[in-house]
């Protein structure tokens, strides 16, 4: 898989897809360093001068259509340092209640991580009786 933050032009385009590789245009810049940190791997300017060690690596890339928008999927990274959580919800509202949730449980993990500590609460005696 081939990720550019620029446009390819057709040629090239085609010249990857009969090698089997695929390449993706256009990527933000955000989505390139989540990629980076996920995949391990540089971001490089010029293929001029590419090394391997330069390489990430993921064991599958898929792409999947849901409702109007195309996601391309990258998974089982070797040493991942950032993820996405796709959420999906019946309306605005309900995806809020689920991203505000997802929220303070991982800063819930990270406290507790970071702290060395967990305070028992919200019915964690009762739930041990």
């Amino acid at each position: 898989v081939v990720i550019n933050q620029k446009g390819i032009d057709p040629n090239s385009l085609d010249a990857l897809a009969r090698e089997g590789i695929v390449a993706l245009r256009r990527a933000k810049r955000r989505n390139m360093e989540r990629i980076v940190l996920a995949c391990g791997g540089t971001a490089v300017n010029s293929t001029d001068d590419m090394k391997p060690e330069q390489l990430g690596h993921a064991g599958l890339f898929y792409e999947h259509v849901l409702g109007d928008d195309k996601f391309s999927f990258i998974e089982e990274c070797d040493n991942p340092q950032s993820v996405t959580v796709l959420i999906k919800g019946p309306n605005k509202h309900t995806l809020t209640q689920i991203k505000d949730a997802v929220r303070d449980g991982l800063r819930a993990v990270k406290n507790a991580l970071e702290d060395k500590t967990v305070v028992a609460g919200a019915g964690g005696e009762t739930y041990t009786l």
